[in-house]
Formats: structure tokens, C-alpha cells, sequence
């Protein structure tokens, strides 16, 4: 039977003469003793519960802490590099358009250049064309010099020949 405080309180001892009755006394007494002692085992191990378990709570607790101050930490990290990655897709996309605006420039320049050598071409075949023709000319009027200052037989004679 467990005892309780209302137990003790409650408890009647038979009065005898003197006082009460010794042995209904050092029984409870008894009782009050084991149910004392019990007490005091179970408080004992539930004290040491109590700090076992303040103790794993505390390093839960530091767990957590630690496991917060990680997640935080990785996030930070995680932002710090998609700002980096983010910087360095910027700079290379402006290196990209520099390079595309270089090759634009060069391929303008080239074709300026070609056209420049193709009008110069053109008019070296305007001069060529011109030359020529005023030496075919030249060379046409000289036989027609020549024809009339020969005379018909000895053309035909250089003809045959």
C-alpha cells in the first residue's frame, strides 16, 4: 500500500494509558519509513531523469544551435555563390557582345575594304579597257596608213604568206 500525506494525517492511533498504543505506532512508523525511503529512491531517480534529460535537452538544444548556425551558413554560402555565378554569366555575356560587336567591326571593315578594291579594280579596267582600245585604235589607223601607202599586190602576196 503507498502511503500518503492524507494517510498520515489521517491515521488514528488507539490511546492507551499513557499514550497511544507502541506497536500501532512502530508499525507506521515503519511504514512512514519504507514509504519514506521509497520516496526518496524514486525522487533520487527522478532528479537524476531530470538531469539526464536537462542535460541531453541542453545538447539538443546546442544541436540545434549548431544545426541553425550550419543551415544559415550554407544558405549565405549558397546566395554568396549564385550572386558570384550570376556576376560571371554578366561578364561573360559582356565579353560575348564585345567580341560579336569586334567581329561585326572587323567584318565592316573588311567589306569597306573590298569595296574599295573593287572600285579600284573597276577603274583599272575603265583605264585598261581605254588604253586598249586607243591602241587598237592606233594600230587600226597605222594598217590603214600602211594600206594605202601599198600597194594592192604586194598585200595580197603578205596575205598568201
Amino acid at each position: 500500500m503507498r502511503l500518503t500525506p492524507v494517510d498520515i494525517e489521517n491515521r488514528i492511533f488507539r490511546h492507551v494509558f499513557r499514550g497511544y498504543h507502541i506497536g500501532d505506532v512502530e508499525a507506521f512508523r515503519g511504514e512512514v519509513s519504507s514509504a519514506l525511503e521509497s520516496l526518496l529512491q524514486e525522487r533520487a531517480a527522478l532528479l537524476s531523469e531530470a538531469e539526464t534529460l536537462t542535460r541531453k535537452v541542453e545538447y539538443y538544444n546546442l544541436t540545434e544551435s549548431t544545426l541553425q548556425n550550419a543551415l544559415l551558413l550554407a544558405e549565405k554560402t549558397a546566395e554568396d555563390r549564385r550572386h558570384a555565378a550570376n556576376k560571371e554569366a554578366e561578364l561573360i555575356l559582356q565579353q560575348a557582345r564585345q567580341e560579336a560587336r569586334d567581329i561585326l567591326d572587323g567584318a565592316a571593315s573588311q567589306r569597306r575594304q573590298v569595296q574599295v578594291e573593287i572600285e579600284s579594280l573597276k577603274r583599272e579596267r575603265e583605264r585598261f579597257t581605254l588604253e586598249l582600245e586607243a591602241l587598237l585604235q592606233a594600230h587600226m589607223e597605222m594598217l590603214r596608213d600602211r594600206r594605202k601607202d601599198c600597194p594592192a599586190e604586194e598585200t595580197s602576196a603578205a596575205v598568201k604568206l
